[in-house]
């Protein structure tokens, strides 16, 4: 009985396996029901005559330049020829195209598809040719597709502008069949030589700018220019500083400085850009107070310098008298105008000490005694204007005032602790 009972289970098990199936209409994988071919745009200019061969007796007309067609790779059919054709929607095929293809105008192509070994084409197969759908006649085993319409296109030259350079082997393939996109080479050395001075920036083509490497579809004929920009050069612009041993002194008026060209390149200078700055919690901040207290001080200057080449680097040196220069420690700020640039400099640090906690000699109470405190000795001395505190710091010989002997002994005092 259990035999009998597992026999029929097996039974409606192999029925009901093909229930889904019945009535159903089975296609052969081999069957193809749609076909996609490209075929390259005629070329404007191109032309095609008739020419006669000989078959078995048979003459026949064949164009020298046939529409170029190609399948997907794993389609189930091959394209196994093609041509021009000229094509009238009312009467369908007027024949072979034989002529001068033209701009703006539409050609047509027959194109001759068969199937593969072991495909067929579907009765309801439908073709497309470059995206459109294509008029289609044929027989067993073989379909022709005449597609819906291919616009001759042109071919364009591109060359280049080097604009003052010199080519070495810098090159684009040209001519272009019209909507091609083209990839921007790379300017170096070894392929272009720029003018003198100069470096490559970037290219422009219609106005528009474009850096190596990007994409352009050519639709006329193109010139590539080549812009360059100023090479980055060092440039050494010279100023003079006067009166630069009025060093900032504790408790003394703010000094001034005189600042004046010595170098045709600068056009002029910013006075009102000329300050002293004071360190506050790591940042410099414009000091405005009249006189100076404790703590570290620089100067700032601003030049208008004139702009010689664009992104050169500048070196502003300050000449300090006495055969001495100081170079500034610059940053460049381009504003933008073709005719200068404003850069901003400072030059050395001064520490201000309190005449509390200021050490014998350090007159100008930068924490040190040297060479300078002797020479503001020397100028209290002659204006007469020491404060009591400058007294009390820089009367070496304990006489109540600043003179000449005080700045003897802090030099004598500097040579042997230096």
């Amino acid at each position: 009985m259990k035999k009998r009972y597992f026999a029929i289970l097996i039974a409606f098990m192999i029925v009901f396996s093909y229930i889904p199936y019945i009535g159903a209409k089975v296609i052969a994988a081999t069957t193809i029901t749609r076909v996609d071919i490209t075929v390259e745009p005629p070329i404007v200019g191109d032309t095609i005559n008739k020419i006669y061969e000989n078959y078995g007796g048979y003459q026949y007309d064949r164009p020298d330049k046939d529409a170029v067609a190609t399948a997907p790779a794993n389609a189930g059919y091959l394209v196994d020829g093609s041509n021009w054709i000229l094509y009238d929607p009312n009467y369908g095929d007027a024949g072979n195209f034989y002529g001068t293809f033209q701009a703006n105008t539409d050609y047509y192509a027959s194109t001759l598809i068969v199937p593969k070994d072991g495909y067929t084409f579907s009765e309801s197969c439908q073709y497309y040719v470059n995206g459109q759908k294509a008029v289609f006649a044929g027989g067993a085993g073989y379909g022709i597709a005449v597609c819906g319409k291919v616009r001759a296109v042109s071919k364009y030259t591109v060359s280049f502008n080097f604009n003052g350079g010199t080519n070495k082997s810098l090159s684009i393939t040209s001519p272009v069949v019209q909507g091609t996109q083209i990839t921007l080479p790379s300017v170096t050395t070894s392929n272009v030589t720029a003018p003198a001075n100069k470096v490559f920036d970037a290219y422009e083509i219609n106005g528009t700018r474009y850096n190596p490497g990007s994409k352009y579809t050519v639709n006329a004929n193109t010139i590539i220019k080549l812009l360059w920009k100023d090479a980055q050069q060092s440039y050494t612009y010279n100023i003079n500083i006067s009166n630069y041993n009025t060093k900032p002194l504790y408790g003394k008026s703010t000094p001034k400085y005189t600042i004046t060209k010595n170098d045709s390149k600068i056009n002029s200078i910013n006075t009102q850009g000329t300050h002293w700055s004071k360190l506050n919690n790591g940042t410099w901040q414009a000091y405005t107070a009249s006189t100076m207290n404790a703590g570290t001080y620089r100067y700032e200057v601003c030049l208008q310098v004139q702009k010689i080449q664009n992104n050169s680097q500048y070196e502003i040196v300050a000449n300090i008298g006495n055969g001495k220069t100081t170079k500034l420690n610059n940053i460049k700020i381009d504003n933008n105008n073709s005719q200068y640039t404003l850069i901003y400099g400072y030059f050395n640090n001064y520490t201000l000490s309190n005449p509390n906690t200021t050490k014998r000699g350090d007159l100008d109470r930068n924490g040190v005694v040297d060479a300078n405190d002797a020479s503001v000795a020397l100028e209290l001395y002659k204006a007469q204007n020491a404060t009591s505190d400058d007294i009390k710091i820089g009367d070496m010989d304990r006489n109540n005032l600043i003179d000449a002997n005080d700045a003897s002994l802090i030099l004598e005092y500097y040579k042997t602790h230096q």
